[in-house]
């Protein structure tokens, strides 16, 4: 944890560990995650791990590219500059000095995480660090940014930078939503009737699917996501957010084709116990995925399986790609398994090791799409957290107003980190190529942060431009 030293990080940056706000909180996450342990052997473990497996981390393959052999490169195209930490900028300035054209790309304004080192002086300062003439282009006009949603982002940016001279794409709608509600509860989320306005659901219903929800914290798109999931909406999220919609998919795929399979009969309706073989003639033309394949079988009841050791030992063997026909997966299954998932959505009930929000979105997506999206989630609905937004972009995105109290006193603490927070609002506000809308009061642990008169200002500063424009 040694912060070592940069010549452009400002010396408040450079604090004692012990008083610096964001390592204070890394700390207190690792004590609860690895309880009254001791750093320094965690990390003798994973460097041990390390030599083992002959791997490096990320910043020990910087530091062979700062101190080892140039590649040979005559061009260097770096871009979203604005991510760079001390030690990627530090990389990426020796490869600039080296370079015949170096061409260097990003917005200082978009700096968003500070909690990692990157700071905008990295990419404002590159051409003195390196002593090379870099000459700066602005591009002048944006070409999804709205003017009234850029009048909003650029009251916010002004608290600590100048907001850059863009034009942008004209008239943008913005809506004001209140009285939704998420609570927490030890059953999960509860959340804002579907039909009520300004709901997650309404929203999709109202604007279509081409659709960005944002929140500032993982906890707070987590409740949107619960919404989204009792309405069966499929969705794209960062990493440790909402539902697996990928597993989900891949078990609905699975199920969809499955009805395609005629499933044995039984003798009498009441007694599946002598349930004829499956007639493999219906089953040639098709086949599992590899991925499809392992997780209906962990998904499957043990009860219906002929080799359960057989099965899962054949299921490691299958390489990247690998398909599974039908006839091979007949081999480890009782005939019984085909009548219990060749029934489409009711085989969902027949899924093991599933919750019950599993099952409740896979059975009102069912009913809601016509055609099933494939696995990985290829959809234009997202949630994300607003730090996760950067570079993304929708239609109409769904700004939920709320920040931590942890994140107010940061702010309160560090001009850094309160700087950083009002790029990052600054980044959520110039998401939506066409609406913005603002859900205020949704979580009642969260405290507003956007001034209450941010949307009909930013319109009347936007009317106004328009107007001097025409003229």
């Amino acid at each position: 944890m040694d912060l070592g030293s940069y010549p452009n990080v400002p010396d408040e940056r450079l604090r004692p560990l012990n008083e610096d706000i964001v390592v204070d909180s890394k700390l207190s996450a690792f004590d609860e995650q690895w309880g009254d342990t001791d750093p320094e052997h965690v990390a003798r473990l994973w460097e041990d791990f390390k030599r083992h497996h002959d791997c490096y981390d990320f910043y020990e393959q910087l530091t062979a590219a700062l101190s080892g052999p140039l590649p040979a490169m005559d061009h260097v195209v770096i871009d979203e500059f604005h991510d760079a930490t001390p030690l990627m900028a530090a990389v990426s300035d020796r490869w600039i000095k080296n370079a015949e054209t170096a061409i260097v790309a990003g917005d200082p304004d978009q700096v968003v995480n500070a909690y990692a080192g990157a700071s905008p002086e990295f990419f404002e300062q590159v051409g003195d660090r390196t002593g090379v003439d870099i000459p700066v282009v602005q591009l002048s006009k944006s070409y999804r940014c709205r003017d009234e949603h850029f009048q909003a982002a650029s009251r916010l940016l002004s608290k600590h930078r100048q907001p850059p001279a863009v034009e942008t794409m004209g008239h943008g709608a913005m809506n004001r939503w209140v009285g939704q509600e998420f609570k927490e509860t030890e059953n999960g989320w509860i959340t804002p009737p579907a039909a009520k306005d300004g709901s997650p659901t309404h929203l999709w219903n109202e604007y279509g699917d081409d659709i960005m929800y944002l929140a500032r914290t993982k906890r707070q798109c987590n409740a949107i996501s619960a919404a989204l999931d009792k309405s069966g909406i499929i969705y794209c999220s960062q990493d440790s957010v909402g539902g697996d919609w990928e597993k989900r998919l891949q078990l609905m795929n699975a199920l969809e084709m499955l009805t395609k399979v005629t499933p044995p009969t039984a003798s009498t309706p009441a007694n599946t116990a002598g349930l004829t073989d499956l007639d493999e003639t219906n089953i040639h033309n098709y086949a599992f995925s590899q991925e499809q394949a392992r997780v209906l079988r962990k998904h499957s009841s043990g009860h219906y399986l002929k080799d359960e050791d057989g099965w899962n030992w054949y299921l490691r063997q299958l390489e990247d790609g690998q398909e599974v026909p039908l006839q091979e997966w007949n081999e480890y299954v009782k005939p019984k398994w085909w009548l219990r998932y060749t029934n489409g959505r009711p085989s969902i009930r027949e899924l093991v090791y599933i919750d019950d929000s599993d099952e409740i979105a896979m059975q009102k997506a069912w009913e809601r799409y016509d055609t099933l999206p494939a696995a990985p989630v290829a959809v234009d609905t997202r949630v994300l957290t607003i730090h996760a937004s950067k570079g993304a972009e929708a239609s109409q995105v769904v700004l939920y107003d709320g920040v931590t109290g942890s994140v107010l006193e940061s702010m309160g603490e560090s001009e850094t980190l309160e700087e950083n927070e009002y790029r990052t609002w600054y980044v959520a506000l110039t998401r939506a190529s066409e609406r913005l809308h603002f859900v205020r009061g949704a979580f009642e642990s969260a405290n507003d942060f956007l001034p209450s008169d941010l949307e009909p200002l930013a319109s009347q500063q936007a009317q106004s431009i328009r107007g001097v424009a025409h003229e």
